[in-house]
């Protein structure tokens, strides 16, 4: 099993367990190729998979029956959608947070004004200048 960096053409290489479970953690926010081979079974290709800042993603692969020499090749992006549990989780880059006014309305943005960019998060409609009315997920931030 191989993982690859599209844009370094990085490589990394990993075996599965008995129970065919993998992971590849720590990974850098970009684009991957998935790359799964066994004997007796055609290879499987993944492209498109596409992280961001301390983002998972689950890829179940199926490994058809046939040679090596045939290949399933996918080109549609793994599911962004977490089916291990009910959390929700996001980021924002640095190239996002660059292109953002720090001054709106003559009044300087803080961190807890960028916030309110993720999944979970809400305010209660008011003046959120200072960024003291944010919800995350209900709780008060």
């Amino acid at each position: 099993m191989q993982l690859r960096a599209i844009d370094t053409g990085a490589v990394m290489t990993f075996t599965t367990g008995a129970d065919g479970n993998y992971g590849f953690p720590n990974l850098l926010p970009r684009a991957y190729e998935l790359r799964v081979s066994a004997p007796g079974f055609r290879d499987f290709v993944q492209s498109g998979i596409t992280l961001g800042i301390s983002e998972a993603r689950e890829l179940n692969v199926t490994l058809e029956l046939g040679t090596a020499v045939q290949t399933v090749e996918v080109t549609a992006n793994a599911s962004p959608l977490n089916f291990e549990n009910a959390q929700q989780e996001g980021g924002v880059n640095p190239e996002t947070l660059q292109r953002l006014p720090l001054v709106l309305g003559q009044i300087n943005r803080n961190i807890a004004s960028f916030v309110v960019l993720l999944p979970g998060v809400t305010t209660s409609g008011g003046d959120n200048r200072s960024g003291f009315d944010t919800r995350i997920n209900g709780g008060q931030l």
